[in-house]
């Protein structure tokens, strides 16, 4: 039941300066379903309604939610949020982060047992509460990169490894799948911007593009995800045709030097929209890459796509 305090009048105007769910889950990177789950399971957020029962969100709301995922990407688990809140305590600086009594490591504990079991059912059961609780990006951050570099370090070729690798990407192709379509779907139709994304030559795995298309999808982006196998003097013809205003390229693999300097280098040059190289590629060809105009998402860091790219993911729609 609806608070009447909190239901907005139906009359023209006087809900113009509040914006949609679908446009705060833009505007903040933080999907819908998470919305309602902090509202619904924390008391986070008491958004207004209208009279047929729309949430509707003010910009004071909004910056409550930067405040949340503020506290979370300090390490805060979202249950103890609230109370910092109440108490109006300001969000440490990252150097000096609270701990969050080890709720992602139960998260990748919980996902790598399931995972070893080759159990789908219980990788669902990680997987979809940590999408519900949780920013896309905070669970990338704190779920699958610390993950992937602890299964990476222990796939050591022995038997049943490659198994593993093979499960575990099947499962995020076919779950993170299922989201693009949803989400482009509604990002079509609010007219969001395009971001193509295609693993750099060699790349075996699709796992870390999956994960940057995820992060893209939860800002509103629409994602044309065309993975691996394309070679990089056909990406300007791709752009072009797709009208694509940003080019995700991932590896993890040094290029040789004709890749590097004839085709990699010249896809920056041709294209005009922003170019970034995400993995330990970029790192590896760091002095290289910048001077060419690339934008780099190097691993190890706190660093999303939006941080990268902020323009892109910074700006909501506005209604007609």
């Amino acid at each position: 039941m609806t608070d009447k305090e909190d239901v907005l009048p139906d009359i023209e105007g006087a809900n113009s300066a509040m914006l949609p769910i679908r446009e705060v889950s833009r505007l903040t990177g933080v999907n819908a379903v998470t919305l309602r789950a902090w509202e619904r399971r924390y008391g986070l957020l008491k958004p207004h309604r209208t009279p047929k029962g729309h949430r509707l969100y003010s910009e004071d709301h909004v910056r409550q939610i930067r405040a949340i995922t503020d506290w979370i990407n300090r390490g805060v688990s979202v249950s103890k949020v609230s109370k910092l809140l109440e108490e109006s305590v300001t969000a440490p600086e990252p150097e000096a982060s609270l701990s969050d009594d080890g709720v992602w490591d139960i998260y990748q504990h919980r996902f790598i047992a399931a995972l070893k079991a080759l159990n789908e059912e219980r990788l669902d059961s990680v997987f979809n509460q940590a999408m519900a609780e949780y920013p896309a990006d905070t669970v990338i951050l704190r779920l699958f990169g610390p993950m992937l570099d602890k299964l990476q370090s222990a796939w050591q070729g022995l038997y049943g490894d490659r198994l593993e690798e093979r499960f575990l990407e099947n499962f995020l192709r076919t779950r993170i799948g299922l989201k693009l379509y949803n989400a482009n779907r509604q990002s079509q139709a609010d007219g969001g911007c395009s971001v193509m994304f295609l693993t750099l030559p060699g790349e075996v795995s699709e796992m870390e593009l999956l994960l940057l298309s995820l992060s893209a999808a939860s800002h509103g982006c629409v994602v044309h995800y065309l993975g691996a196998s394309i070679p990089l003097i056909e990406i300007p013809l791709a752009a072009e045709k797709l009208q694509v205003a940003a080019v995700v390229l991932q590896g993890n693999s040094a290029l040789d030097r004709t890749t590097l300097s004839r085709d990699l280098l010249r896809v920056g040059q041709t294209l005009t929209v922003p170019v970034i190289v995400a993995g330990q590629s970029a790192r590896i060809h760091q002095k290289i890459l910048v001077p060419g105009g690339f934008h780099l998402l190097l691993p190890g860091s706190d660093q999303t796509l939006g941080s990268v790219i902020p323009d892109l993911f910074s700006e909501v729609p506005q209604s007609a």
